[in-house]
């Protein structure tokens, strides 16, 4: 797809498009996708990957976003097709933090997360509940990020894992 639009060759984009990536793009292969496509800037193609988990991200595999940037992890969690509830969210957000720590303690590169993916990963808009098995996970991870950790109020995700509790 990338060298059909470098190349212009209009034919082959289509033929990729419409016969390879129409059938080979779907839950398990869109992580694989999303990732490429936006490491070469088709845009579209990524989009449409994030929509494919979103819309399934309860039955998402994790393991699979090991290799997902912490923007395009915010991007599906933000994605307006997520079609999961915040409980379920938190236990995936909660494991793909856990394979990109593992991954970084085996020598992997991996993009820093910030205070600003940390918090955006955990919004109370997107994840409204924190599940219990995975409150004290996000206490002791918080703290890596004392800006999220420190605010106050019934919306923080310190309030949502201590109700959780």
């Amino acid at each position: 797809r990338y060298l059909s639009n470098k190349f212009d060759i209009r034919d082959l984009h289509t033929q990729v498009s419409k016969s390879f990536i129409s059938q080979d793009l779907e839950l398990n292969t869109a992580p694989q996708y999303c990732i490429a496509a936006d490491e070469l800037k088709d845009f579209e193609l990524r989009d449409k990957a994030l929509r494919i988990m979103a819309e399934r991200m309860e039955r998402m595999n994790v393991n699979l976003l090991n290799g997902m940037s912490p923007r395009l992890m915010r991007s599906l969690v933000q994605c307006d097709k997520l079609e999961c509830g915040g409980v379920v969210l938190s236990e995936k957000v909660a494991m793909w933090l856990r394979c990109r720590d593992a991954a970084e303690k085996e020598g992997s590169s991996v993009i820093p997360l910030t205070d600003e993916d940390f918090y955006w990963l955990t919004h109370v808009q997107l994840m409204p509940q924190v599940s219990p098995h995975e409150a004290l996970f996000y206490l002791n991870y918080g703290a890596n990020y004392p800006q999220v950790m420190n605010e106050i109020g019934p919306g923080s995700i310190k309030s949502r894992c201590l109700a959780a509790l």
